[in-house]
């Protein structure tokens, strides 16, 4: 029988407080002066701010297409019913800035901004328009934190939300296989009736696509050849130029999507309704990892990491609204950018749900530094305390406590398993009873109880996606001789049984990953990953490059476990995944509160030697 940590805390001393050796001063409040804050497209007026329940709408006033652009702002309540509709847009670079009217007066703002404003006018979407960049006096920071702080309900309450992804490509390379222009009317009715039937749950491969399926094991592979009637190279530029774009990088899109009653595309003249596209991708995303995972992984060349790229993009905001109350949209779109690094969180501000939120509000005259600290101590002190321990540790700007994240620091591919990894923390309960009593004190240094568990003797090399999961297998070897398995498997655990048992459990964090949600593991589960990777060892030698090794949920609850982790072996001989970070020496600790595995360790501290020089969540099978 296994000893568990949960009988290992029962028969632990009193727990231990957790406080760095390592003092970093944080810089006194600054001014807004610390970094520049450049924004384009803005008034310069100093008026008072209007009152804080009080909003300015805009309208285009009616003209030829190469007329001036004339606007004007009406004062409004949104305590009041209203009836308007939001632009949600990429505000691009100051390039070539063009001039407006805007009641009466010129003002400057940027080629992006001016082409959608040319668009609604023509399109007779002229009246009752809420523009970031008109209707907020971007130069005034009392007013524009007044109206940021309401941008969550702005959005929220518009009768409709626009998002102008930018005009349509031109000059575009033409295509080998139906030479027309990557962007083209006809392809794109074809690509919006291919989104119709993927938002039905069509079958990948019952599509009409003329596209050669290589799937081995797919029944109408053979039968449908080049026999679809749409050409799927046409429909598949056509789809990069809807998806390849900057809107879906930006911190502040996020919200305005997500809390959006209604919400359309715009990419040019044509236009594309986002309840459509979204179902069709959560669909075909969830086909990918199943039914048809080996169709869509034998397309040809880079069009499945084109299908797999838009399909996620466009399925984190789908979903986004259902995860709100757990916080997990602050880790999923930490990587967002934004013009201003204040708006990387206050863009996120606006989808709190929880009944006590954190206490940040938007404030333009505190540094980058402040903001970050004060806003991970208001989720160290709520319901969302686990938040800023579940990154991995990434500092570009100094300054920061090792605790903190940096909200303005470019994170891997890994950021989307970062959020399923702390999704999951929430369904494992070994350390109910526990409490953490989580502090930050006046210095931002963090203190709260936990057990020590046990000292890192050694870590393997880090797991890394790549284009070649024969190296993968390879990393996977590696992690089995750090271990030293024996080629029988009897070599017994710490914690019971056999380690090569231990391992393999470990190698899916004893979690499944199944329709967006995750279930406990089974051993059937254990044994479909065994299989699944044996295949594609078979699959390697036998075809090389042209091996089909398509995504499977087995295969994705695996990669979610262990990508950018490391094995590592305890001096007591327990063994996990843990963050890159971690080194020989590091301590393990099992914080209060947080969730864990039956059978594992996780939400662990690493404490090194030199101070802590890393927080962040790891699991361990016991």
């Amino acid at each position: 029988m296994s000893t568990t940590i949960s009988e290992l805390i029962s028969q632990s001393a009193k727990p231990i407080q957790i406080k760095p050796e390592l003092r970093i001063q944080c810089p006194p409040e600054t001014t807004a002066a610390v970094l520049p804050k450049t924004s384009p497209g803005i008034h310069t007026e100093t008026t008072p701010a209007v009152s804080k329940r009080q909003i300015k709408l805009c309208t285009i006033e009616d003209g030829n297409k190469n007329d001036p652009i004339r606007c004007t702002l009406t004062k409004v309540s949104l305590d009041d019913p209203l009836d308007y509709s939001c632009l949600s847009y990429v505000w691009g670079t100051l390039d070539d800035m063009q001039t407006i009217t805007l009641n009466g007066d010129e003002l400057k703002v940027t080629a992006n901004l001016f082409a959608v404003l040319k668009r609604l006018r023509a399109t007779g979407l002229r009246s009752s328009l809420w523009i970031d960049a008109l209707c907020i006096k971007q130069k005034n920071n009392v007013h524009k934190s007044a109206q940021v702080a309401m941008m969550g309900e702005i959005y929220a309450k518009a009768a409709e939300v626009l998002v102008w992804l930018g005009p349509a490509p031109e000059q575009m390379p033409k295509s080998t296989a139906c030479e027309q222009r990557w962007y083209s009317a006809a392809a794109n009715t074809q690509l919006k009736e291919v989104l119709g039937l993927l938002a039905e749950d069509v079958h990948f491969h019952d599509l009409p696509l003329a596209v050669r399926c290589r799937a081995r094991t797919c029944a109408s592979a053979k039968e449908r050849a080049l026999s679809g009637s749409y050409d799927w190279e046409a429909v598949l530029k056509s789809l990069r130029s809807w998806s390849q774009v900057t809107w879906f990088d930006r911190a502040w899109t996020v919200q305005e999507i997500v809390l959006a009653k209604k919400a359309r595309f715009l990419l040019g003249e044509d236009q594309l309704d986002w309840a459509i596209a979204s179902k069709a991708c959560v669909n075909l995303g969830r086909h990918m990892r199943t039914c048809c995972s080996e169709c869509v992984g034998s397309l040809p060349g880079d069009n499945f990491a084109v299908l797999n790229g838009m399909a996620n993009r466009v399925i984190d905001l789908a979903n986004a609204k259902d995860r709100l109350p757990d916080g997990q949209h602050i880790v999923q779109f930490n990587w967002k950018q934004a013009t201003d690094p204040l708006d990387k969180l206050y863009g996120l501000l606006g989808l709190e749900t929880s009944p006590t939120p954190t206490l940040v509000v938007p404030d333009y005259g505190i540094s980058l530094q402040e903001l970050f600290s004060r806003f991970a101590r208001d989720l160290v002190t709520s319901q969302f305390w686990l938040v800023p321990l579940c990154l991995d540790l990434v500092q570009d700007i100094e300054g920061l406590r090792s605790w903190v994240p940096d909200w303005t620091a470019r994170r891997d591919n890994s950021a989307a398993y970062s959020v399923v990894r702390f999704d999951w923390s929430y369904t494992y309960s070994a350390v109910a009873g526990l409490p953490a009593n989580p502090y930050v004190d006046a210095d931002y240094i963090l203190a709260v109880d936990g057990i020590n568990v046990d000292t890192i003797a050694g870590v393997s090399r880090a797991y890394e996606l790549t284009e070649s999961f024969a190296n993968q297998l390879a990393t996977l070897d590696a992690w089995q001789n750090f271990l030293d398995l024996p080629v029988n498997g009897e070599k017994p655990y710490v914690g019971g049984g056999k380690l090569e048992d231990a391992f393999w459990w470990t190698m899916m964090a004893d979690r499944f990953h199944e329709d967006e949600e995750a279930r406990p593991a089974s051993l059937q589960d254990v044994q479909q990953l065994q299989a699944y990777l044996e295949t594609a060892r078979q699959d390697l030698e036998a075809y090389g490059d042209d091996a089909l090794i398509g995504l499977s949920e087995t295969g994705c609850s695996h990669v979610m476990a262990v990508l950018d982790r490391r094995l590592f072996q305890t001096t007591q001989g327990w063994i996990g995944v843990c963050p890159k970070a971690a080194q020989v020496g590091d301590e393990v600790f099992v914080l209060g509160d947080c969730p864990c595995l039956s059978c594992c360790v996780a939400s662990a501290v690493l404490e090194s030697k030199r101070g802590i020089v890393h927080l962040g969540i790891a699991i361990c099978t016991v």
